[in-house]
């Protein structure tokens, strides 16, 4: 299952993994979402830290759960309109 950029608040993110592993008795769960540091030091993405996890939430989600997660910052280089920015996502990534 794949939640890509599901930038809701840190309480309903939960509930939407819950959901999938209520669901999923198998297979990957994986989730990439603009990280709460870019909005500090990274270009785009929502403007709300409410809506931006981060590193360490993931992780307490997945430990809560008993889960062995996978969870990193990935920097990615865009060019704006001619200049050099960076965008910083967050992923999860959980065998089931």
């Amino acid at each position: 299952m794949l939640f890509a950029y599901l930038q809701i608040p840190a309480v309903d993110l939960e509930q939407a993994f819950d959901n999938a592993l209520a669901q999923l008795k198998s297979g990957t769960l994986l989730g990439v979402f603009h990280a709460r540091r870019n909005l500090t030091e990274g270009y785009g993405g929502p403007r709300s830290p409410d809506v931006l996890p981060t590193v360490e939430q993931l992780e307490s989600w997945a430990q809560r759960h008993g889960l062995n997660a996978k969870v990193q910052e990935h920097i990615r280089n865009l060019n704006v309109d001619g200049a050099p920015k960076q965008a910083i996502d967050v992923t999860i990534e959980v065998q089931l």
